[in-house]
């Protein structure tokens, strides 16, 4: 728990140095410098949000005959409630609940321990989705969208926190630690074409959107970068391993990823050479591996 606090306390005093700059402060792509975790259930929908839209849109219908805009009013109120129906129609109303050392959906109903929790990140044009393990070796997804926001974050926030004192203990002892890396091929996959809502993100599409990374290729990719991966990161006392070659951690430059984890992660030495370029979602466990390598970096440099 000792490293924690230090790691998180250098996060900390990291993020207030960047403060009176202009860039982004550069921070983990999952905050946990206030070292505290997060309990709440997090639903899809909500009857609340339907019974907002009625009351909207009743309010509108009983101004149209005054405001020629009220008409708007009822028609966006109209629109919001068939989402949410949709919604409930095609998913029910499903659940995340964080807990004090693991969550719980309410389509397995079965607590997921955060410390062993193995999962990847997925990026669509319809959004993010956390692909997870559950206990039956099958994985499911969370969609980032369908949630309110921050329902990932949170998650992945409570993991990191269980998680990377028992990473660091590891590697400290002389163990390691392993990230597979997924292919370019499996990263393309994720952009399904869009259909003609486009890059709308309403109640319709997310109800209908189970499918939009296939159960079956999602077991498939799983399978290939968990346990046969041909191409890993391993993060040891000594160094970051990239392709059999030892990178000591003095001679490496922190990372950043960015917090919606687009984009490209670089790995670069401290002389600028790239020793490792990919999509930042080709790293599973993405956000352990930015904090655990950022971790080492920092306490080597100080």
């Amino acid at each position: 728990m000792k490293d924690e606090k230090s790691y998180v306390e250098t996060e900390r005093i990291r993020e207030q140095s960047e403060l009176g700059r202009k860039e982004e402060k550069i921070v983990n792509c999952v905050d946990i410098s206030d070292n505290q975790k997060v309990f709440i259930k997090f639903s899809t929908v909500t009857y609340r949000n339907l019974l907002k839209w009625v009351i909207i849109g009743g309010i509108s219908g009983i101004l149209t005959p005054f405001f020629q805009a009220a008409m708007l009013g009822v028609i966006v109120s109209a629109f919001f409630c068939f989402s949410i129906l949709m919604t409930i129609l095609f998913n029910g109303i499903r659940t995340v609940e964080l807990k004090e050392n693991t969550f719980v959906t309410n389509v397995e109903n079965e607590d997921i321990d955060y410390k062993s929790l193995e999962y990847f990140i997925i990026t669509t044009y319809s959004g993010d989705f956390l692909a997870y393990r559950n206990n039956k070796n099958y994985w499911r997804t969370i969609s980032e969208i369908a949630f309110p926001s921050q329902t990932i974050q949170s998650l992945l926030k409570n993991h990191l926190l269980d998680r990377i004192p028992v990473s660091k203990e590891i590697i400290n002892s002389g163990g390691e630690e392993v990230f597979g890396v997924r292919s370019e091929e499996d990263i393309k996959a994720d952009y399904r074409k869009r259909d003609f809502l486009g890059k709308r993100r309403d109640r319709v599409y997310r109800a209908m959107r189970d499918k939009v990374v296939p159960l079956d290729r999602l077991q498939n990719e799983a399978r290939k970068v968990f346990e046969n991966p041909n191409n890993k990161l391993i993060i040891k006392k000594e160094g970051l391993v990239v392709d059999g070659a030892i990178y000591p951690w003095n001679r490496l430059q922190p990372i950043k990823v960015s917090r919606n984890f687009g984009g490209m992660l670089e790995i670069k030495t401290r002389e600028d050479e790239i020793i490792f370029s990919e999509r930042a979602t080709a790293v599973v466990k993405l956000p352990l591996f930015e904090a655990l390598y950022n971790s080492m970096v920092f306490q080597k440099c100080k």
